[in-house]
């Protein structure tokens, strides 16, 4: 209600059309009201034509009452309006002529008839001061509410009509009772003025309030449309296939149905001929351990795998997933490529020299170690959310162990690369004795080779790791000229692009920042779109024609479906209260009721009754003065008494009163007219005053006048209602289709939190992340927990792959519907290394308030989610499998972020994550292992929680460890 107030104010004080200007949509909002408003203009002609020919015809037939001269010039004046009406008509039915011209074919046409009326009044030698106020009356009338002209232009020709009307009738009239008269005539033409260009303006104001609301919902429409073709971007970026298009219709289904079937499972069939690479930062984790900020170590982790990025899409290499500070990619998948081997190859000697160039300028020892193998690989997606696009096969865990012994600044490969590449590489080969650094190359015979590449000589003195050394090394990537894009850049950019106005637009003009010009022609773009989109709607509905009838809309009774139609009927009259003003205006006296609501509720029909009855009332008010001031003297009328006539131009003033009000339905408006037709006729033709002598008695007369009017009326109140059921069209339509786009929003968010943690995604979707602002957060009561599946490689088989993977997607997705469950609500999945599932608590903010009762609420909720993992897994088996879940959990500091533009990836760092990851695989089969630290939390809350003893973990040494085991 508040709304709608502010809005009719708005309009009313002109501020909306200011907003068509800055909207740029002032030229096609025109265009719609001229392509509606052209049946108003065919009809106008046409009952001009008509009632020219009807006045020439009744000429024929009575030639006497006009001298032989009077006579001629009249037919020729009515001939030649016919014929000049003709001739714009057909201008009116050629669109393009219409469209461009409307304006002038408008003042043509009022200048015409008005040039018609005064030739045609003015030829008698003697003329009465009403003989032609009546088709004044019409002609101004008429014009004001059927030509498409602006208001001023309308109103200055209003204007100059009755100025020439009263003056011809002073110059030209007797001069008995001239002055009243001609006060009178004043009155009844100003009134038509008022009540033509009332409705105009009332008209005009309900449109641009369609216009507007149809754009905003536009607006709203395409807003949507541009995020999800961000989201669609990421989700190719991030699953490639044709199977994005199947989730995503598998998760609209889930969100529509609420569905809790059993999981999909997107998974590919195996590519035969498949090269995997993983690649190793060496000496990076004691630096990450000395960032100043966590800000600094994310723009680290973006440059160098945003770089890594840009060298795999040169070699048509993909990203597989970034583990810590290690790049897997392979090169064959999605689309084969003869050349993979070669590929992976060359990408990571470009890897070593890009690692190597900072190494040299910033004198640290960080090296990349590659590892290469050759085989197939199975590919795809497993679990509900956090996907990531993986490969499994026996191959890819050779590709694993190939790092794992590589040598750091050279590429390490099998046998099968050495075979792919033949003799097609300019690589110095020697032997890698991966076997003798690698007990799983060992177990499994493999003969491996090592690719050298050329490598200046380190420097003798090159300075050991340090804090300062590691500043150098930051300082230095940050001027690379790697030109490396920072995540999520093109959503925010688009995220700011379609929420700046058209205003805000045009203020920003002058930047002359490349990223801000680029968002701003993108802000330009994006209204342009949007503009087109309502020209092109406003154009379709334009063409239609109101006898047009399909399922949802009846021509003849002018109404919608029923569904339909109940929602037109809700639709508020803004107007209503103006209407009444000018009412008021037209019958002068009469109290109006006033501070009536707009909204269809019970106040509105409340109001609705009130106003029938005072638009009755006033018509009886109105006509009864006339008839009492013109009946006393009943049995003879004095000369010059032309007070009968006023009579009927009231009744002009009672049946124009009818279309003022813009939201009464057509039918009652006719039905109202009829009965006050009806009634006029009768007194015309049963009261003695309006017996007059002559050709044409006055009762004739006025019968006459008012059937020309209310056909002229019912005719135009058709195409109003139609009109009026245009802009409700145009409104619904764009309503729906917001509606639409409003569902594929929700999903757009879906999507985004199946990649992001949703306070991550929410960052991304609002304003809180700045323009070149990399997403980084520091957290130190952190609980990581790393769950193993240790038999499962056992399991695994190659020759029922997919079945393997199939059951691996079942136990990753039982443990993904546990963090729906409240008591896990604090759990975050970060994501899953093969059979290792990875998950957190502790990087919601909302829910770390307190330090340490915070630190003790995610050990134990981690813990507890890990022992219902293993409950879980018991319900999971084969016919000669149980499959057994050991964990390692371990709390401290992190580092969270987001890399990667192509394809954005969250993650944490931190030793704490490096020491949770030591813990699991140093575990036993359904056991929890945690640092003495942790225990003492869990003994307290009851855990059964026993001595371990020393454990071994590689970077750390020896450190007392407990094991948890289920109760």
């Amino acid at each position: 209600m508040v709304g709608c107030r502010q809005q009719y104010r708005n309009l009313l004080d002109g501020k909306e059309d200011k907003k068509f200007e800055v909207l740029q949509i002032e030229p096609i909002y025109q265009s719609y009201i001229i392509q509606i408003q052209r049946p108003l203009v065919v009809g106008y002609i046409g009952l001009a034509v008509a009632i020219l020919l009807g006045t020439v015809i009744y000429h024929i037939a009575n030639v006497q009452s006009f001298s032989n001269q009077d006579y001629r010039i009249s037919q020729s004046v009515l001939i030649v309006g016919q014929v000049s009406l003709a001739i714009i008509l057909l201008c009116v039915i050629k669109n393009s002529i219409y469209l461009k011209f409307s304006t002038w074919i408008s003042v043509v046409i009022w200048i015409l008839l008005l040039a018609i009326s005064n030739i045609y009044f003015h030829i008698p030698s003697r003329r009465q001061t009403t003989d032609d106020v009546a088709v004044t009356f019409f002609l101004i009338f008429m014009c004001h509410v059927m030509l498409p002209m602006s208001k001023m232009l309308s109103l200055c020709f209003g204007g100059m009509t009755v100025v020439l009307q009263i003056t011809t009738s002073g110059i030209l009239s007797p001069k008995e009772n001239m002055v009243a008269e001609l006060f009178s005539n004043f009155v009844i033409l100003l009134s038509a003025n008022m009540m033509g260009i009332g409705h105009k303006y009332l008209t005009d104001l309900h449109h641009r309030h369609t216009f507007l609301e149809a754009r905003s919902m536009i607006q709203v429409k395409k807003k949507l449309e541009w995020e999800n073709n961000q989201r669609d971007e990421l989700l190719n970026c991030c699953i490639p296939g044709d199977m994005v298009e199947e989730m995503k219709g598998d998760i609209t289904e889930k969100m529509l149905n609420h569905s809790n079937k059993n999981p999909e499972l997107y998974v590919e069939s195996h590519y035969q001929d498949v090269s995997i690479l993983y690649a190793d930062i060496v000496n990076f984790t004691p630096l990450s351990a000395k960032c100043e900020s966590p800000n600094e170590l994310i723009d680290l982790l973006n440059r160098l795998f945003g770089r890594f990025d840009q060298l795999a899409e040169k070699h048509q290499c993909l990203r597989i997933k970034i583990l810590g500070d290690c790049y897997v990619c392979v090169c064959g998948v999605p689309k084969p490529n003869p050349n993979h081997a070669l590929n992976c190859v060359s990408l990571g000697v470009d890897m070593i020299d890009a690692i190597r160039e900072v190494r040299d300028e910033s004198k640290t020892d960080v090296d990349m170690r590659i590892g290469v193998h050759s085989g197939k690989v199975l590919s795809g997606v497993i679990g509900l959310n956090k996907w990531q696009y993986d490969v499994w096969s026996d191959d890819v865990t050779l590709a694993n162990n190939m790092e794992a012994s590589g040598i750091p600044g050279k590429v390490h490969i099998t046998k099968n690369v050495l075979v792919q590449l033949g003799d097609n590489h300019q690589f110095m080969v020697e032997n890698g004795n991966g076997q003798e650094r690698n007990e799983y190359l060992r177990e499994k015979n493999v003969e491996t080779f090592i690719l050298s590449v050329k490598q200046p000589e380190i420097p003798k003195n090159r300075p050991k790791f340090s804090f300062r050394s590691y500043v150098k090394m930051a300082m230095f990537i940050s001027k690379l000229q790697w030109k490396v894009e920072k995540p999520f850049a093109k959503w925010k950019a688009v995220s700011k692009a379609i929420r700046m106005s058209p205003g805000q637009l045009a203020q920003s003009s002058s930047s002359k920042i490349t990223s801000e010009i680029d968002i701003i022609q993108m802000g330009k773009k994006f209204h342009a779109e949007v503009n087109m989109e309502l020209e092109n709607k406003s154009k379709l509905l334009g063409r239609k024609s109101s006898w047009e009838g399909n399922k949802d809309y009846n021509p003849w009774w002018m109404r919608f479906s029923k569904e339909l139609e109940l929602e037109y009927n809700k639709e508020p009259d803004l107007w209503f209260k103006v209407s009444l003003i000018l009412l008021f205006g037209v019958f002068v006296g009469i109290q109006i009721v006033h501070g009536v609501v707009s909204v269809r509720g019970f106040e509105y029909y409340a109001m609705f009754g009130i106003g029938i009855t005072v638009f009755t009332v006033l018509i009886v008010i109105s006509l009864g003065e006339n008839f009492v001031s013109c009946n006393r003297t009943k049995d003879k009328m004095p000369d010059g008494c032309n007070k009968p006539i006023y009579f009927v131009l009231c009744s002009f003033l009672s049946l124009s009163a009818n279309v003022l009000f813009l939201q009464i339905k057509y039918i009652v408006k006719v039905l109202l007219m009829t009965v006050a037709v009806i009634v006029f006729d009768i007194l015309f033709h049963t009261d003695s005053i309006f017996q007059t002598e002559g050709t044409l008695s006055l009762s004739v007369l006025g019968s006459v006048y008012t059937g020309v009017m209310f056909v002229a009326l019912v005719y135009f109140c058709r195409q109003v209602e139609f009109m009026n059921r245009l802009n409700f069209l145009l409104k619904d339509q764009c309503r729906t289709e917001a509606r639409l786009s409003e569902n594929s929003a929700s999903l757009n968010m879906k999507l985004l939190e199946n990649i992001l943690p949703s306070h991550v995604a929410e960052y991304f979707l609002t304003d809180q992340a700045k323009d070149q602002e990399l997403y980084s957060e520091s957290h130190e009561n952190v609980c990581i927990m790393f769950a193993s599946i240790p038999n499962f490689k056992e399991f695994y088989q190659e020759s029922a792959a997919r079945q393997c993977i199939e059951l691996l997607n079942n136990i990753i997705a039982k443990f993904d519907q546990m963090l729906l469950l409240p008591e896990f609500s604090k759990v975050e999945k970060i994501k899953v290394i093969g059979s290792t599932y990875m998950a957190v608590t502790g990087l919601k903010p909302d829910l770390c308030s307190n330090a340490e009762s915070s630190h003790r609420s995610n050990v134990v909720t981690m813990t507890q989610f890990a022992l219902k993992m293993m409950s879980e897994l018991e319900t999971i088996t084969t016919n000669t499998y149980q499959f057994k879940l050991r964990a390692g959990i371990n709390t401290g500091p992190v580092t969270a972020g987001v890399i990667g533009a192509k394809r954005p990836l969250y993650d944490i760092w931190g030793d704490a994550v490096n020491v949770a990851s030591r813990l699991d695989s140093t575990s036993e089969e359904d056991k929890i292992q945690v640092t003495e630290k942790n225990a003492e939390i869990l003994i307290d809350a009851g855990f059964n929680c026993h001595l371990k003893g020393m454990t071994l973990l590689k970077g750390k040494g020896e450190i007392v460890t407990y094991m948890v085991t289920p109760s």
